[in-house]
């Protein structure tokens, strides 16, 4: 039988106990840098136009704010029929993680396969400019952690669509987009720190959990439906555990609790 030594077994405990340090920090750093960002949908949406069909080819879109301009992980580039998305119909076309700040534009890139359908004939619809620089929609929206936002692209067929003399279609995009918050967020500090290990908001049967404090005490939970909320504390050793109930929380809006003192 191999016999470990107790100073070997030492050396591995040490090893196994840095090993799970590493790991934990990793796993609070993720926490923390999610905490620092907002999350934004963008949504394609349609006012009524007089066709069988207005097909649009969308390959991607870009949020600008005041952080610079990133791409929204789509959900599927290709053709649209925009004409499917009217009376208060939508659909996702992708969504980002933003950091905090303002976001002045949306820029919608076209492809090539644009075409409009009348009377039972297809017809090509070309945009030049769209497909070299996108369309461009102007945005104001501040963008708070742990918030996620609905962006809207409303794309008016009935005005987009152009026929020329000679009988054929051209797009000239009329659109405009405009955002509403759909979440909040809940946020306060530990006190004394290192009295709570992990916290969760509760709302009916929906658990929102495992969210650890910073070095500094702050807690922050986001991406909360509004609604009221019941806090949970799970203590450490030599405190007890702690329930707040009655926490509201409201769209686009940050419900500090301030200090929670444990004991």
């Amino acid at each position: 039988m191999k016999i470990i030594s107790l100073k070997n077994a030492t050396r591995t405990t040490v090893f196994l106990l840095l090993g799970l340090f590493i790991v934990l920090t990793q796993v609070s750093c993720k926490k923390d840098s999610t905490a620092n960002n907002g999350t934004m949908r963008v949504r394609l949406t349609d006012a009524p136009g007089d066709y069988q069909a207005v097909y649009i080819d969308v390959q991607g879109v870009e949020i600008t704010g005041a952080n610079g301009t990133q791409n929204i992980s789509m959900v599927r580039t290709g053709i649209y029929n925009i004409l499917d998305f009217r009376n208060g119909i939508d659909t996702l076309l992708g969504e980002a993680s933003l950091p905090v700040g303002n976001v002045s534009q949306i820029r919608l890139i076209l492809g090539t396969n644009n075409s409009v359908m009348v009377d039972g004939s297809s017809y090509p619809l070309s945009t030049p400019s769209a497909q070299q620089s996108g369309l461009k929609l102007n945005l104001n929206t501040v963008i708070v952690a742990g918030i996620t936002y609905d962006v809207w692209v409303d794309f008016d067929a009935s005005r987009s669509i152009v026929k020329q003399g000679n009988g054929d279609y051209s797009l000239k995009p009329v659109l405009h987009a405009f955002s509403r918050p759909l979440t909040g967020a809940i946020t306060g500090i530990i006190s004394p720190f290192g009295s709570a290990s992990t916290m969760m908001a509760i709302q009916n049967t929906d658990t929102i959990g495992g969210m650890v404090a910073n070095a500094s005490g702050l807690f922050y939970i986001g991406g909360l439906n509004p609604g009221t909320y019941k806090m949970v504390f799970n203590a450490n050793v030599g405190f007890f555990n702690k329930e707040v109930s009655g926490v509201v929380v409201t769209s686009g809006n940050v419900t500090n609790m301030g200090n929670v003192i444990i004991l």
